[in-house]
Formats: structure tokens, C-alpha cells, sequence
């Protein structure tokens, strides 16, 4: 046989393997039973084609929903979840497994450890390191003074700049610094460098380049920490050291406070709201105030939906997105009433962190968004892509606002 008719044969036997296989993923697997697209029942490319290429996800998962009902079935082993009873009870589930297949490559590099075996020995080791008295030292010191860091770069740039200032270069230097000190207890003060060298240098495009950069570039002393099981020393710095590794998601952080910052902005009366909090206050020091993504799990059990078998293993998952905008769970959803989320919970580093810093921000500056086409210049219309999770490219650090310091002095 000619090697030319062995190829022929191998591409007609591969083409056939394709065929049998899209067939039965469409018309005889067990999640045949549930509405979704065609083409996304028989492969993962439905999804690529509109993470990577029309950058329109969610908005696609929103109109599947409305098209085919409460559940879809968005990939081959997949269905995706709207309705906000199924979502939460099924993930309760205390052995629940995350998605190998979405999480498979995150498995190191975002901390989105699969198995929950492994996930509750992490947490074992971690959880000391945050406790609530870890916390309230960091945050009545070394926090403080790196808020008193960014204080002074924002009221220098108040002061000195005419024009719109990049609250992202301020907000990304700020957040990395706290995390950088409060993981490896070591002061790397990108507050005090130039903030857009920063900024470039470190910010990724894309979630898996944004944890290779963390990872790889961030923190240099990390690469001697390539292989945790190598070291057993149980001190602080080097257990944080290792978490760092495996985590790598310190722009939560950065995204959540550019978005309460934008929408205080937008929502005036909310900085009015609490700034007459914050100058109420008694012998107030000011810096120093109190302060899209899926979720694919899966079950080594059959789950019943409404009287039809999902098979053990399958993904169900569903978007915070829309499930932070269920009129029965979040009324008025598309409203930013941050009063909702008041709680006298216990405080992770993350909201510590958001609180304090945005009590900061609005006692002691006066913000507003710049206009459209103010400062530089952004292609991709009117809105503030950059308040997504995966902006494009060329929004990734980009908010522009105009502020001036409400004192004189602190």
C-alpha cells in the first residue's frame, strides 16, 4: 500500500471517528434530552468561537436562555443553569468536583484545584494564615501605610495634573503592593515607581497570561518556590510563598475596586451617602478608616432535573452574572445599592481591603468619570469595557478620571 493511500485511508477513518462521534453526541448521548445549539452539542467550539473570537459570551449565554429555556446544553458534557433553585442546591454538594476539562489548565496556575479533597487540605494548611487576628494586624499596619502611599500619589496627581489621571495605574500598583505584602511579607513598593511601567509590566491580556505573568515575573524571589513539596519549612513566608504560586488571582482585587469606583461615580449619591458616615466619624485618622465567570461542577452521582437523569459527571454550572441578576434572589438588579451587602460578617483579606480603601478614596478625594473621548483616546463605543472580566485589548488599564483632594493636609 502506497504511503499516499495510507494517508488517504487514516484522514477517511479519522473523518468517519468525527462523524459517528457528532452523531451520537446529538442525537443518543443522555444530554440529547436537553435543548441547546447543534453545533455546541457535538463540540467545545461554540463556546471558543464566541470567547475568543466575538468576545460575547455571556451575551450569548443570556440569549440561549431566552431562546431554549432554564437549562441549555452549551457543550457536549455540559449544560448550563439559569434558574437560581437548581444552582444553589446543587451546589452545595460537599464533594462536589470542578470541571477537569475547564479547570484542568487552571489547576496550578488560578488555585482551581478539581478535586475537593485536595481543595480541603490546601484550605487546612491556609486557613491560619487568615484568621482574624492576622488580618487586623495587617490591616492596622502594613495596609495603613501603603494607603498612605497611594493618598499621596493621588493628591500629588491632583494637585499637579491638569487632566484626567488613570485611576487603574494607582489602583493596580496599590492592590499588588498589598498583596505582595501581606503573601510574602515583602515591601516591593510599586507605588513608588512609575505607575504605567508598572502596570505594563505586570498586567497580562488574557486569564491565562495574567496568571503565567503573577506566576513567572511578579514577585522574582517566588522562582525559588518553583517546586512547593521541596520545601517543609512551615513559617509564614514560605506557606504563603507556596499559596501564592497556586493562586495567582490578585486582580479580583483590581476589578472589584474599579467597579465600586466607577459606579460611586456614577452614583453620586451613594458618595454622599458615605462620606456623611465617614465625617461623622470621631477623631477620624483619614487614610486609616474602617473599611463573568462560570462555575462548571460535577457529581459522581446522577442528578434528577425535573424528572429527566443528568448522567454522574457532568457538567452543570452556572454564570454569577446572571445569577446576581434573578429578580427574586437581587431586586432591582441592575441597581448599584451597595447597602445590600451590609453584613457583620467575618472579613476576608479581599473585602477588607475593598472597604478600606474605598472609605479612603471617598473621604479624602472628589472623583468623577471624564467625559467620552476625554484624555486618551479608546476605540469600541461609548461604554467602559474595561469593567469586564476579559476586557479587550487596549482596556485592560484604562479608566480615566478626573479628582482633586478635599484637604489640605492629612
Amino acid at each position: 500500500m502506497s504511503p499516499a493511500l495510507t494517508a488517504f485511508l487514516a484522514l477517511v477513518l479519522v473523518l468517519v471517528y468525527l462523524v459517528v462521534k457528532s452523531i451520537y453526541r446529538r442525537f443518543f448521548s443522555p444530554l440529547s434530552k436537553f435543548p441547546g445549539p447543534t453545533f455546541a452539542a457535538i463540540t467545545k467550539l461554540h463556546e471558543a468561537y464566541h470567547v475568543l473570537v466575538r468576545n460575547d459570551w455571556l451575551d450569548d449565554l443570556e440569549a440561549l436562555h431566552r431562546r431554549y429555556g432554564p437549562v441549555v446544553r452549551i457543550g457536549p458534557n455540559e449544560l448550563h443553569f439559569n434558574g437560581h433553585g437548581f444552582c444553589l442546591a446543587h451546589h452545595k454538594c460537599p464533594d462536589l468536583g470542578k470541571c477537569t476539562n475547564y479547570y484542568g489548565l487552571l489547576d496550578t496556575l488560578l488555585g482551581g484545584l478539581a478535586s475537593p479533597h485536595r481543595h480541603t487540605d490546601r484550605k487546612s494548611i491556609i486557613y491560619p494564615l487568615f484568621s482574624g487576628a492576622t488580618l487586623s494586624q495587617f490591616s492596622a499596619t502594613t495596609m495603613n501605610s501603603i494607603l498612605d502611599s497611594l493618598h499621596n500619589r493621588l493628591t500629588d496627581a491632583g494637585r499637579a495634573v491638569p487632566g484626567p489621571v488613570n485611576a487603574m495605574h494607582y489602583l493596580w500598583a496599590y492592590n499588588n503592593d498589598i498583596m505582595v505584602s501581606y503573601l510574602v511579607d515583602e515591601d516591593k513598593g510599586y507605588l513608588r515607581h512609575d505607575l504605567q511601567v508598572v502596570h505594563d509590566e505586570l498586567r497580562a491580556f488574557s486569564a491565562i497570561e495574567l496568571a503565567t505573568l503573577v506566576l513567572e515575573n511578579l514577585t522574582p524571589m517566588m522562582k525559588s518556590y518553583k517546586d512547593p513539596e521541596a520545601h517543609h519549612e512551615e513559617d509564614r513566608q514560605s506557606m504563603l510563598a507556596r499559596l501564592w504560586i497556586q493562586l495567582g488571582q490578585d486582580t479580583q482585587i483590581v476589578d472589584n475596586l474599579t467597579f465600586l469606583l466607577y459606579n460611586m461615580m456614577k452614583n453620586p449619591e451613594c458618595i454622599a451617602k458615605l462620606r456623611a458616615e465617614l465625617d461623622n466619624l470621631d477623631g477620624i485618622d483619614s487614610p486609616e478608616l474602617p473599611r463573568w465567570h462560570r462555575q462548571p461542577r460535577q457529581i459522581a452521582e446522577p442528578v434528577d432535573y425535573n424528572g429527566t437523569v443528568i448522567p454522574p459527571v457532568t457538567s452543570m454550572s452556572f454564570t454569577l452574572h446572571m445569577l446576581e441578576h434573578d429578580l427574586l434572589l437581587y431586586p432591582e438588579p441592575n441597581s448599584f445599592k451597595p447597602d445590600r451587602w451590609l453584613s457583620t460578617d467575618a472579613q476576608s483579606i479581599a473585602r477588607q481591603v475593598l472597604r478600606k480603601t474605598l472609605a479612603g478614596l471617598v473621604y479624602n478625594f472628589n472623583f468623577s468619570l471624564c467625559e467620552e473621548g476625554e484624555g486618551e483616546s479608546k476605540k469600541g463605543g461609548s461604554e467602559f469595557p474595561y469593567l469586564t472580566t476579559y476586557p479587550r485589548k487596549g482596556y485592560e488599564g484604562f479608566m480615566h478620571v478626573r479628582l482633586t483632594p478635599r484637604f489640605q493636609s492629612i
